[in-house]
């Protein structure tokens, strides 16, 4: 037993706390981190590494703890220097099986080199990855992600100010006050406890992390509640002026068997003293870069710790490797006249020097330069509304950080720029690197050693951001925020440059972990995170007997009669549709209008076929094209007058066209039009089937409806059962159809009353199931179910000469690429299996390729009622060149043989379309 508590310290004499490490019952003090009750229990292995499953001890403090991760409830991940400690904990350690004393993944480290730097892009290829890659996704990852629904409660707000000051510690407060004295209004953030300032103007958030710094001063921060049931509360401030008092991160040093349990940072082993009383050792050495860390050698003298050695890296001494397995037993060290000693201890309290937290500073835009005199990068050219001050921008003096942040504060309140930082002339101690073979680790939660940063280099990554990717070095739950610095030094050593030239990784928002509870507040959680669009007659279809999905908007799937399955109803809906007549319920279906001088020309230059020519009252079915010339969705674009289009848009597609359309509009063609989404204000009924006339002339309506007043791809006003009706004649079924628009709040009058006109025709009400078999049978695609990334107009028959549009329009010049008439395109064909019985599985490849064994995949897939048999529509290599041959379909290992037909199967000449 190493750690204990300082009797004279108050602490010592606070409330106990009983609570559980591992199903062990301790005792702690009220007050306590888990980690400081865990030291002070004599608690030294707390977790097992990531890739190695080395034993693992507290390192640090705050957020500056890499190894110390436990779970507490359904929560992983969590460090246990952030946690309180509070009646009745239980945290259980991660990361080892059985049990943390005897874990089998500490048989890792035999394996060592095979398991070095990119080992899963190396070791593991051959002979096959799949053999190797479910182990290695298992084993990977830290901690376990809960099954269940996450029970906490959540909060979130929002707060404008005029500064707002991030840290209070000496600089931080000074700048408050100082703000404040100025008149400013002051927001005064940390993630401590904070003492409130004896001024009115501030205001504090205490147990408050700021995350991220985001555009025109918007910071994201989240604070620990614990009372109400709220468990975390995200807020989203917006400062005039922000100052950045974020103190430190204390560099570790590399030495061999530098991440054993009782090797510690010296600035944590004085955190631990002082706010705790808690000594984390009995004897001790000290290794340190600065004054520092010496006057903190002399505090834990004085706590009655006994100073084994007091290392100076300024005279060249040096700690040369830990000794001990799962806790230090004694000290390598090295004097500056080269002689090395071996010093018993049971603590070893390390200091390579600070180096500022940067991380808010760099992503509010500000840029970074290295500072030789503190071996660490600074704050070098803040953005227009952000300043550092005190440690964060490298000034560790305890009076010049406190004026530092009072000319900070200063500034965000009137202006006056703070003077220029001074720092060390003399450069600070750069201790070699350990010899290969040591395993000296520089990011220790995802194993980082200095063997993998030369072997990176050896391989010729040279960039941080590269070697970060391949040595997983700062991709921790602590974002490396110990190794950063390290790790640049140690690139710039094995490369022979300055870190300056080295540069570092990018820091990314969230700073700290946060739930995704926090995240999801504001936005609905469950069904309310994407809430449910309900269609404005779904009270009708419901008392219809629908049965309804999630697609996007909560639409009727099927109508089942008694015992029916859904593909019995919907073969059931489909005939009918075939044979009498068919209501679908088509709400959901865009209706973006264009209105403008200059709508003709903005759709000229969007859509495929030319749209200024069109007649007043007619419709064009056109596709829109991305510019690479692969189709967003097929439009129907109706003309209500020289200046007014309607288009019809798929369903799931609209919101994604409406804001395409707007960026064209706004960013790079500004012509003289307006465009609205009047989705909402339209209820649609299609009736469809050779009976639709039938039932649209019994229902009232005064419209002409003969097929020479009335033809296919035209569109219509007027009245029916006496509320004004915009009727068109367009198809998603290849029968006649009528899609008949209301206005909303007409909808279930509108939809009872076609049902009883409808009623001797055979009208039945069907959903999206049988809408998909009678699509299937016609050959219409559905843009990104029947296409792909690789799709062209003519590959799914789109006919046409793309020239012969004389004006320009998206995709245009693609469509003109020698490359786009390229011999081995996926055509859109119809599938027929040589057993009709057979319906193939969507999904399903088309198998025996020369290039690859892929020739296309089955897109879509049903029952035809009107074929009697299983009918597909597939994307097939040269596909429209293959009419008639058999092909062979493989899925989940059975294969089937089948026949490629043209992709229409039914009705081909359309002629039951144009009566």
């Amino acid at each position: 037993m190493s750690g204990y508590r300082i009797p004279t310290h108050p602490r010592a004499t606070a409330d106990p706390i009983r609570f559980r490490f591992d199903g062990r019952e301790l005792v702690g003090r009220e007050g306590d981190t888990l980690a400081a009750a865990l030291l002070a229990n004599g608690i030294r292995l707390v977790g097992r590494s990531f890739k190695y499953h080395r034993p693992r001890g507290i390192m640090g403090h705050g957020f500056a703890e890499p190894n110390a991760l436990v779970r507490v409830g359904d929560t992983p991940n969590l460090p246990a220097t952030l946690i309180p400690l509070t009646p009745g904990l239980e945290a259980v350690s991660q990361n080892r099986w059985p049990n943390l004393a005897f874990d089998i993944g500490a048989l890792n480290g035999l394996f060592g080199p095979l398991l070095s730097a990119g080992f899963y892009y190396k070791s593991f290829i051959w002979p096959r990855w799949e053999l190797f890659e479910p182990l290695i996704r298992r084993a990977a990852g830290l901690g376990r992600a809960p099954d269940a629904p996450d029970k906490a409660r959540y909060a979130s707000d929002t707060l404008s100010t005029e500064v707002l000051v991030v840290g209070a510690g000496l600089a931080g407060t000074a700048a408050a006050l100082a703000a404040a004295n100025a008149g400013a209004k002051v927001l005064l953030v940390d993630s401590g406890a904070i003492a409130p300032p004896d001024h009115p103007g501030i205001r504090i958030l205490s147990r408050t992390t700021a995350l991220g710094y985001h555009d025109n001063n918007l910071l994201t921060l989240i604070e620990e509640v614990g009372a109400s049931g709220v468990r975390q509360r995200l807020w989203k401030v917006r400062a005039g002026r922000v100052v950045l008092a974020t103190g430190t991160f204390e560099r570790p040093l590399l030495f061999h068997g530098n991440d054993r349990p009782g090797v510690m940072l010296a600035g944590s082993v004085r955190h631990y003293l002082e706010t705790h009383g808690v000594a984390p050792g009995r004897r001790a050495v000290f290794a340190v870069a600065d004054d520092d860390g010496l006057a903190t050698a002399q505090l834990a003298a004085e706590a009655g710790i006994e100073i084994a050695a007091l290392l100076d890296l300024r005279r060249g001494e040096r700690i040369h490797r830990a000794i001990g397995r799962s806790t230090v037993r004694a000290a390598e060290i090295e004097l500056a006249d080269g002689r090395k000693q071996r010093i018993a201890c049971d603590l070893i309290a390390m200091s390579g020097g600070r180096s500022p937290a940067v991380q808010l500073f760099t992503q509010s835009g500000g840029k970074l330069r290295h500072e030789p005199g503190l071996g660490a990068f600074v704050p070098d050219q803040p953005a227009r509304d952000v300043r550092s001050c005190g440690a964060a921008r490298g000034i560790f003096d305890e009076q010049q950080a406190r004026a530092d942040g009072a000319a900070a504060g200063l500034w965000a309140a009137t202006g006056t720029e703070p003077p220029a930082a001074l720092y060390p002339t003399e450069p600070a101690p750069v201790p070699p690197l350990p010899p290969a073979g040591d395993k000296a680790f520089i990011d220790f939660q995802t194993d980082a050693t200095t063997d993998d940063f030369r072997q990176a280099v050896a391989e010729n990554y040279r960039s941080p951001e590269h070697v970060k990717r391949y040595t997983v070095w700062g991709m921790g739950v602590d974002q490396g925020k110990l190794g950063a610095a390290n790790g640049v030094a140690a690139l710039a050593a094995l490369q022979g440059i300055e870190p300056g030239a080295v540069g570092t990784t990018k820091f990314r928002p969230p700073f700290a972990p946060l739930a995704f509870g926090a995240l999801a507040t504001g936005h609905g959680i469950g069904r309310q995170f994407r809430r449910w669009r309900h269609l404005p007659a779904h009270h009708w279809h419901a008392a219809m007997g629908a049965a309804f999905e999630d697609y996007g908007w909560l639409r009727p799937t099927h109508y089942p009669m008694g015992a029916e399955t859904i593909e019995q109803a919907a073969q059931r809906e489909a005939l009918a549709v075939r044979t009498t007549c068919g209501l679908l319920d088509s709400s959901s279906y865009g209706k973006i209008e264009l209105q403008g001088p200059q709508a003709a020309e903005f759709l000229d230059r969007i859509a495929l076929d030319p749209i200024s020519d069109m007649p007043v009252g007619t419709i064009r079915h056109s596709l829109f094209l991305d510019e690479l010339a692969t189709p967003l969705d097929d439009v129907g674009i109706a003309r209500l007058a020289d200046d007014h289009f309607l288009l019809t848009i798929s369903s799931d597609a609209n919101d994604h066209l409406l804001d395409w359309l707007e960026r064209w509009h706004q960013c790079e063609w500004p012509l003289d039009l307006l465009i609205h989404d009047a989705t909402a204000q339209w209820a649609v009924f299609t009736l469809t089937g050779p009976n639709a006339r039938a039932v649209l002339a019994a229902s009232g309506c005064d419209i002409p409806l003969s097929a020479g007043d009335f033809p296919h791809a035209a569109i219509r006003t007027g009245r029916l059962a006496g509320e004004p009706v915009r009727i068109q004649r367009i198809s998603f079924t290849g029968e006649a159809s009528y899609e008949v628009a209301v206005a909303a709040d007409a909808a279930e009058s509108l939809a009872a009353h076609l049902m009883v006109c409808g009623q001797p025709h055979g009208l039945t009400p069907f959903g999206l199931d049988a809408l998909d078999l009678l699509r299937i049978e016609k050959g219409y695609f559905h843009a990104g179910v029947d296409t792909d990334s690789r799709t062209r107009p003519a590959d799914i028959g789109w006919s046409g000469n793309p020239a012969a549009k004389p004006q320009d329009y998206l995709g245009k010049r693609t469509l003109l690429h020698p490359a786009a008439a390229r011999r081995n395109a996926t055509h859109l064909v119809s599938l027929h299996p040589l057993d009709p019985a057979i319906t193939l599985p969507i999904g399903a490849h088309i198998i025996g390729g020369s290039s690859h064994p892929s020739q296309g995949t089955v897109t879509s897939s049903g029952f035809s009622p009107m074929l009697n048999r299983g009918l597909s529509l597939a994307l097939l290599e040269n596909g429209h060149h293959r009419t008639g041959e058999t092909v062979e379909i493989w899925s989940e290992g059975q294969t089937w043989k089948a026949q490629v037909a043209p992709r229409c199967s039914f009705d081909r000449n359309g002629e039951r379309l144009n009566v």
